[in-house]
């Protein structure tokens, strides 16, 4: 294009501007300003989503930290409780120190299944309880004893 053909597309547009009278122009800045407010709302939108996806992400990444330090608070305490459950006590001392509510198996003899064919007894706050099994008029299990449950509770009756 030649600076000849630049000047007369410039003064073709000078004329047409012009031209246009007040309503035509009201109407083109209308639709301008439309454009500009869709082309905004596509934008929020779009914003909107990405946010969505965020808030999305970072819910599921908290909820999966959530459950993996549950996890893990559910396995110590697992582990506590097997540290626990199935403990041997051989001495008086420590049969005296275990809590109220306790409950202990006698080991008498074993079967050949593995089981333990021992009385079952409480700790309360009178004393030991048998609550399954035999004792023939005892009032607290002979040693040694199987710790099968104990609170978590240190309260000695």
């Amino acid at each position: 294009m030649t600076d000849r053909d630049l000047i007369a597309e410039r003064q073709y547009m000078r004329d047409r501007l012009f031209e246009l009278n007040e309503r035509e122009l009201a109407a083109l800045a209308e639709e301008l300003w439309d454009r500009i407010a869709e082309l905004e709302g596509e934008r929020v939108a779009a914003k909107g989503e990405a946010l969505t996806q965020t808030v999305r992400a970072d819910g599921l990444n908290t909820l999966a930290e959530n459950f993996r330090h549950i996890l893990g608070k559910a396995e110590e305490r697992i582990a506590e409780l097997e540290q626990q459950a199935g403990r041997r006590i051989e001495f008086p001392e420590q049969l005296a120190v275990l809590p109220f509510l306790a409950i202990v198996r006698e080991v008498i003899r074993s079967s050949p299944s593995g089981a333990n064919y021992g009385a079952v007894w409480e700790r309360r706050t009178s004393g030991w309880e048998c609550i399954a099994g035999s004792v023939d008029g005892r009032t607290e299990p002979k040693l040694p004893v199987l710790v099968l449950w104990q609170s978590e509770v240190s309260d000695r009756g």
